[in-house]
């Protein structure tokens, strides 16, 4: 697994494993330090509250290995529909057979005519406005 360095000291898998979704897949975390995947993704939300409880056991006596992000401050509202009908799950990221195959992916290099290609069929999001509102920052900065 390429490694990639993040920040001024740390160093990353190219393929880090999203927690999120996970509650007993200690055997995925397993496979995919197996594989060099030394980056894991994890949230407050994710169960809510419980992820961050199951990637601490799953990295117990050897939290060494691992590279943890987290979040935190994000809320989850199952009535609140302004995250649209295009958010679902990604397909392979929840079964510890898959994650070999999408570890894979890694080692894709696309020229640039694929990659313009890719952009023709998904271009890329285009963001406008505010990320973050003033009385968020105010917030955030006191």
């Amino acid at each position: 697994m390429k490694k990639r360095k993040l920040g001024n000291n740390l160093e990353v898998s190219t393929m880090g494993l999203g927690c999120m979704g996970m509650s007993y897949a200690y055997g995925a975390i397993d496979r995919a330090l197996e594989l060099g995947v030394n980056f894991l993704d994890t949230a407050d939300m994710y169960g809510p509250y419980a992820n961050e409880k199951l990637v601490g056991k799953a990295l117990k006596g050897r939290r060494d290995k691992f590279v943890v992000a987290t979040k935190f401050g994000i809320t989850f509202d199952p009535t609140d529909s302004s995250q649209g009908d295009d958010i679902v799950p990604i397909p392979g990221t929840k079964h510890q057979k898959y994650i070999e195959q999408n570890a894979g992916a890694v080692d894709v290099d696309l020229t640039e005519a694929e990659l313009n290609d890719i952009n023709a069929i998904f271009p890329p999001d285009v963001t406008s406005g505010l990320r973050y509102t003033k009385d968020f920052m105010k917030a955030v900065n006191g």
